[in-house]
């Protein structure tokens, strides 16, 4: 399928009320824009590679509240790297998401995508089951990360309905701010140019907890607020 059509059905999908199918749609989605940037890498290289090349747009538009960088997960024994170290959230949606949409198997209970709660934002982790649960609105990074991607600035145009919303902070539905994918294919920097002006407050997961976690924009550094319980993070 034409990867402005994973696009645009992962947002069909999304609108309808059926996030699974939205979520196989945008992992299509990044791999195609992961075979045109890397066409020499095999499949699960090209897309953590592409995601991780891409992860300021994901953390932002999909997972703000969570640094998609920096965070490794504690997964089972069998979804450890090969040299025994957690994944971090490239490597989490590709085994757990892309690898069972692609083959066509459902997502485990203990990793499925979380509906919008009272937050906007939601993410569960299991310290002692291992599961964990990223929220929906992934679906919306791994599009952007595809719509903004400089290799994909020869897309063709698509209905000017079809868009991508990001916003800074929890503020009215005013503060969004809405882009045209039509207008924004391989736009990347643009995009950043505008959200990384703004501080964030997120959550830094790792083996042993999570973490709070406040920067400043141009700061290299991160000041750790409060460490979580060890059991479940939800945020």
């Amino acid at each position: 399928m034409r990867l402005s059509k994973e696009v645009t059905k992962a947002i069909d999908e999304f609108e309808y009320g059926d996030p699974e199918s939205a979520m196989a749609h945008a992992c299509m989605a990044v791999d195609g824009s992961a075979k045109i940037a890397f066409p020499h890498m095999g499949v699960g290289a090209r897309f953590t590679r592409f995601l991780r090349d891409h992860v300021d747009v994901l953390e932002r538009m999909g997972l703000m509240g969570l640094d998609a960088a920096d965070s490794r997960f504690s997964v089972p024994k069998e979804m450890l790297r090969s040299d025994g170290t957690a994944p971090d959230v490239a490597e989490l949606i590709y085994s757990v998401h892309r690898c069972a949409h692609g083959h066509g198997d459902a997502v485990a209970e203990s990793f499925e995508l979380l509906p919008p709660g009272d937050a906007d934002w939601h993410l569960q982790i299991g310290m002692e089951d291992r599961s964990v649960r990223l929220p929906e609105s992934v679906i919306w990074g791994l599009l952007g990360a595809t719509v903004l991607a400089a290799t994909n600035a020869e897309q063709p145009a698509v209905a000017p309905y079809y868009k991508l919303h990001w916003q800074p902070g929890r503020g009215q539905q005013a503060d969004w701010l809405a882009m045209p994918i039509k207008d924004w294919w391989g736009r990347e920097q643009d995009f950043l140019d505008i959200a990384l002006l703004h501080p964030r407050s997120f959550l830094r997961v790792t083996p042993e907890g999570p973490h709070y976690v406040t920067v400043e924009p141009g700061s290299g550094g991160v000041e750790i607020v409060a460490q979580l319980g060890d059991d479940i993070a939800a945020y």
